[in-house]
């Protein structure tokens, strides 16, 4: 998502901070409805660079907070063992539930692993 960038920062006592408020969808993980960080920076210019590397982070980490609730799309047309699987077909592949589980998993520790 393109964002005006500069409208997440806010100067209190000459000094930058990066505040921006919390997605509905999200709010359940925060206590506060806004997240709030002093960019300890007097500097305009780097100002703008950290929000917009924070604000990137956030999006990143929204986005896998959304994708975990998120429901696996087929999820009954999918098999748990793939020694069951009888397939001539060369062009069709059709993976496990838990490989397929096991890959989420991995995809959003990755994302948390951002946010560290």
């Amino acid at each position: 998502m393109t964002y005006n960038q500069s409208s997440y920062i806010r100067v209190r006592f000459g000094v930058y901070h990066f505040v921006r408020r919390v997605p509905a969808d999200v709010k359940q993980h925060y206590r506060s409805d806004r997240v709030s960080i002093s960019l300890r920076t007097k500097s305009a210019k780097a100002a703008i660079r950290s929000a917009q590397s924070i604000s990137q982070r956030l999006d990143d980490y929204w986005h896998g907070l959304r994708l975990q609730k998120m429901d696996v799309p087929a999820l009954h047309l999918l098999i748990d063992n793939i020694d069951d699987v009888v397939d001539d077909s060369p062009t069709m592949i059709v993976r496990p539930l838990s490989v397929l589980q096991n890959a989420m998993d991995d995809m959003c520790q990755r994302l948390w692993a951002i946010d560290r």
